[in-house]
């Protein structure tokens, strides 16, 4: 074998090693931030009980884009179907409903974290987190009273290029960007506040 085909077949190699090692990595820093356990106490919410509470809840999640990813009736459906990007479908909220507490779906809107403490992935908690504990109340007025329907189960796959934009950060556990939201927020002037530092005389 010659010199260069030494060369390219080493080179080929290398490459291959390299792109093997990369893709490795990747797949190990984003599955730690998506198994990543976020340690929080929910609140204590319970759904109103109220008809007036209902319809409020129905306009929320009307209004603030619920459903937009989980359908009209909540049934859910397929909305990022890109294998290499990912294939997620959110659940059915008529049926899933059953499968948590009021406190524990409270959190899961607001925070962005299941039960087991794990983040949700898709999902605009950062949004969510600064509803009040009545919006929260009213929203799951609405859901619970919602029709069981037939409908999408739930489904997850992330792909490569969804995990490339995790590990760099572009992409983020819904936990985290309801965290970063409640940042922003504590940073704006409480009522009653000033808007601005007061600015010191200038002297000559």
């Amino acid at each position: 074998m010659s010199r260069v085909l030494r060369w390219f077949r080493n080179a080929l190699i290398g490459l291959v090693a390299l792109v093997a090692a990369t893709s490795l990595v990747i797949y190990v820093v984003s599955e730690r931030a998506l198994r990543r356990h976020y340690l929080a106490t929910p609140t204590d919410l319970s759904a109103s009980r109220e008809a007036s509470s209902v319809a409020e809840g129905l306009h929320l999640v009307q209004t603030r884009g619920c459903t937009g990813c989980h359908g009209s009736n909540l049934q859910g459906k397929m909305f990022i179907d890109q294998p290499l990007m990912a294939r997620v479908a959110s659940p059915n909220l008529t049926r899933a409903v059953a499968e948590y507490s009021d406190k524990q779906l409270a959190h899961i809107i607001r925070r962005g974290v299941r039960p087991d403490g794990q983040s949700v992935v898709i999902m605009p908690s950062g949004s969510y987190s600064q509803l009040t504990d009545h919006d929260v109340r009213n929203i799951l007025a609405y859901l619970r009273s919602a029709p069981s329907v037939e409908g999408q189960r739930r489904k997850r796959h992330i792909g490569p290029v969804a995990r490339i934009l995790f590990v760099i950060g572009r992409f983020k556990p819904a936990a985290v960007e309801a965290r970063e939201a409640d940042a922003l927020a504590s940073s704006y002037p409480k009522p009653g506040q000033p808007h601005w530092k007061t600015i010191q005389p200038f002297h000559r």
